[in-house]
């Protein structure tokens, strides 16, 4: 296939449709924001295809996984899943990302996930999924909290956002009082506390 048919095949949304911002004008803001946010996933999928293509050349040494791949969680252990998402989709169905993402979870039995630059803007009408949906695979609960930046709603996704979700027996610790995310609506962090015996809080 054609490179620029592959990119145009591959900018296509659920809906079946493409931006068509360059083709006509119109004085239609909802339209004006829908078409940015077409041509943002676009964007973003050339982005993907070129760190795709720029990877092909490094040596297998350096993309090595480094360090040793935990065992078997003892009881009474905590562990935390930190990690950089740069993206991911709010489908539950065929998404490569979020399968891989809760294979993790299941082998290293996490207990905590933080995650940043989920770019999910959570406001968007399309994003009917949060992470609680997208993460509740065979746990019986999950909490999660979000934040993204709440000042523009013009795509289903933006650059940034930060999550902390809590899986197992901790929920039972978990103070959803004091728990939260940046008062200014931006986005930059989230924060979930735990309440142990004798009132300490983590």
């Amino acid at each position: 296939m054609d490179p620029d048919e592959a990119l145009f095949e591959e900018a296509l949304d659920e809906t079946g449709t493409v931006s068509t911002a360059t083709f006509t004008d119109t004085d239609d803001s909802d339209s004006d924001a829908e078409s940015m946010g077409r041509t943002t996933e676009y964007n973003n999928l050339t982005t993907e295809q070129q760190e795709l293509r720029d990877i092909q050349g490094v040596s297998d040494e350096l993309l090595r996984v480094r360090g040793m791949a935990p065992g078997k969680k003892a009881d009474g252990v905590t562990r935390a899943i930190y990690e950089n998402l740069n993206g991911l989709h709010t489908k539950i169905n065929n998404n490569d990302k979020l399968t891989k993402a809760n294979e993790l979870i299941d082998e290293v039995e996490a207990d905590i996930i933080a995650y940043n630059e989920h770019r999910i803007n959570s406001s968007h009408k399309l994003n009917k999924n949060g992470l609680s949906q997208l993460f509740r695979g065979e746990e019986a609960e999950i909490r999660s909290v979000t934040g993204h930046n709440t000042h523009e709603n013009v795509a289903r996704f933006q650059e940034g956002g930060t999550s902390l979700m809590l899986f197992g027996p901790l929920i039972g610790q978990y103070d959803f009082e004091h728990s939260g995310k940046d008062e200014t609506g931006l986005g930059r962090w989230v924060v979930m506390v735990l309440q142990g015996s004798d009132g300490i809080k983590t």
